[in-house]
């Protein structure tokens, strides 16, 4: 009992003289951590005199110590270049204070107060002109601060030198396009491309880091885009954030989850689909929207010959992804003859099921390490 007592009377000790031992602390916390676009009209990053929350600072001391003649220092850079910096007067931190924080905008209208009613004045607010003429151009033209590594380092000073030092930073990434890959055509191009599957693989490329997939039935031969807009989709992937998609691709579903609504498509009906992708602003959300592409869906059953031919070219195409050139000889192989029956690991399928394993395995990175075409006829 005695030894278990000891420990614990050390532990306290300890905790009693790093107390003792603190020193007043400076915190630096980005209001918004992951913004992928800031707009000059929500937030004057250049003079900091106005526009909304941006950044907290706060000022701990927890001492019986008064700590006279410091010195708050804030510099901004972009990518490590010196973009900003604002000094404020001499002030005291008071002992026992605890912990006060101000925003950027109460700071920049001297409402930091640390006691007696007596504020932390800015003394100094300097732009490095070089730099800040570099991006300046990129600011009128879009509004929209340039892409870039920005960090916010904040520096106490006191008689005897630095008391403490801190930073936060963020990225922007200015998210401008989303691009469709497949499946489909431009909606009305002329171009209407078919598709064997009820559920095909929506494949697309952005710049951005959340999307959704919407895909919506053809009901009248003319529609227009805004028409297609208002329509009630067929389905939709997960809208709230957490649940959107930050890859580039998805497959149709073939059954909804939680209650999920989805709408089976139909051989023989044209379908549109977009993809959306969202922005997160210094403004909220945003969203930019893809083009929209149109697609047949065709029963391959209904096909008849020209099932085989489309077999044999869509083997030789995924052949072509997995073995390059080499598909070429196999293709003067098969010559004119077309599939007629499939068979994987010993079971036929269809061409629906093909499809599917098709597109799976040209999303996965795989190496072919032997491959057997059976002789005779095919």
């Amino acid at each position: 009992m005695m030894k278990k007592y000891s420990h614990s009377l050390f532990f306290i000790l300890a905790l009693f003289m790093v107390h003792l031992n603190a020193q007043p602390t400076l915190d630096i916390r980005i209001t918004d951590p992951n913004p992928e676009v800031i707009y000059i009209a929500d937030f004057d990053i250049m003079q900091l005199a106005s526009g909304d929350e941006f950044f907290e600072i706060a000022i701990s001391n927890f001492e019986d110590q008064v700590y006279e003649h410091c010195v708050l220092i804030l510099s901004f850079y972009k990518d490590q270049q010196l973009l900003a910096k604002i000094e404020s007067e001499e002030f005291t931190i008071p002992a026992m204070l605890g912990r006060r924080s101000v925003n950027n905008v109460e700071l920049m209208r001297d409402e930091f107060y640390l006691a007696d009613g007596q504020p932390i004045d800015i003394r100094e607010s300097d732009l490095i002109t070089e730099e800040i003429n570099n991006i300046e151009q990129d600011i009128l033209s879009s509004g929209k601060i340039p892409v870039g590594h920005y960090e916010l380092v904040g520096v106490l000073r006191g008689e005897a030198g630095n008391i403490d030092e801190t930073s936060d930073y963020f990225d922007i990434t200015n998210p401008s396009f989303v691009e469709l890959i497949a499946p489909g055509s431009a909606a009305g191009s002329g171009f209407k491309e078919e598709v064997y599957t009820e559920f095909p693989v929506f494949q697309w490329n952005g710049n951005g880091s959340e999307y959704q997939v919407v895909v919506f039935e053809k009901k009248f031969a003319l529609q227009s885009l805004d028409n297609i807009l208002n329509m009630t989709p067929n389905w939709k992937s997960e809208s709230n954030p957490g649940e959107r998609i930050t890859g580039y691709s998805i497959q149709y579903p073939q059954a909804g989850d939680d209650g999920e609504i989805v709408i089976p498509l139909e051989f023989g009906k044209t379908y549109y689909w977009m993809v959306r992708m969202f922005v997160h602003t210094s403004a909220g959300e945003e969203i930019i929207n893809s083009e929209i592409w149109e697609f047949q869906l065709v029963d391959p059953a209904n096909l008849g010959n020209k099932q085989g031919e489309i077999t044999r070219n869509m083997l030789i195409e995924f052949l072509r992804d997995l073995i390059g050139d080499k598909a070429d000889e196999l293709a003067k192989q098969l010559g004119d003859y077309n599939v007629k029956t499939i068979n994987v690991n010993g079971q036929d399928i269809s061409i629906e099921d093909l499809y599917l394993l098709i597109n799976e395995y040209r999303l996965k990175d795989v190496e072919v390490v032997d491959l057997i075409l059976p002789t005779g006829s095919y």
